[in-house]
């Protein structure tokens, strides 16, 4: 058994507060969060293996195919502090991003799927990491702005705990989609050991890995169906709430 100190230590400040869950603001960023990074990183993981297998390309050269993804992430964030910064708004930047990425990740499967070249698979990704720069900052601002002071470090980490709870996840299950599509398609393919057996293989792993970016797709659109239903509440400290106060 704990000594009395430690167990009133324990009750009165716990590691993780459970009132930190009554509020809503919290409840349904983690939630986006979550199911926005279990499809992302579910299927962004398996970019090289595309690019390298499907397209040809060298393991150097298919690191250079995703910088796009973090150059429109960069660029989206600085064009939502000037938003932020002016507006005092963020759901409606927030659900306008988190569009535009679920259209990219729809973009990517169909163009895997049908064998599209660079020039429709590059803006997307470009178009990916500018929907997500226009969430990630925003949903950390929302909920700051939401919990009392006390509780913001601590409702800042668990919504990056959630995060990374979503990606891992996410890779998980991916790589149990990627494999069950391999095993299903593939063995045929493989063992035909004919003229076309490599190229047949090659169509195996486009397919399997279209179809990863498919259920991404569907669960960055489940994210914003979720972010629909984040409360707006007037930023702390901004001119614009400021004003309405007087």
């Amino acid at each position: 058994e704990h000594p009395p100190q430690e167990q009133k230590a324990a009750q009165d400040e716990p590691v993780l507060p459970p009132d930190l869950f009554e509020n809503r603001t919290f409840n349904i960023a983690s939630l986006v969060m979550a199911v926005t990074f279990m499809g992302l990183m579910g299927a962004s993981v398996f970019f090289p293996l595309f690019f390298q297998l499907v397209m040809g390309t060298s393991p150097a050269e298919s690191g250079v195919m995703t910088v796009a993804m973090m150059v429109g992430l960069v660029a989206s964030s600085m064009f939502n502090g000037r938003v932020l910064s002016r507006s005092g708004k963020y759901k409606m930047v927030q659900v306008a991003g988190l569009a535009v990425a679920v259209l990219a990740f729809a973009v990517l499967a169909w163009a895997m799927a049908t064998s599209r070249g660079y020039w429709i698979i590059e803006p997307a990704i470009f178009f990916l990491g500018t929907g997500l720069g226009l969430v990630m900052p925003n949903m950390t601002i929302a909920v700051q702005n939401a919990l009392p002071l006390a509780r913001r470090g601590v409702g800042t980490a668990m919504l990056a705990f959630f995060r990374s709870l979503g990606g891992l996840l996410g890779v998980t299950a991916s790589g149990a989609i990627l494999a069950h599509q391999l095993h299903r398609h593939g063995v045929e393919a493989v063992s035909a050991l004919g003229a076309h057996a490599a190229q047949e293989t090659v169509d195996v792993y486009r397919h399997a890995i279209a179809s990863v970016f498919g259920a991404g797709a569907v669960l960055l659109l489940l994210g914003l169906v979720f972010l629909l239903f984040l409360p707006e509440l007037p930023l702390e400290g901004h001119p614009a709430t400021l004003n309405d106060d007087q």
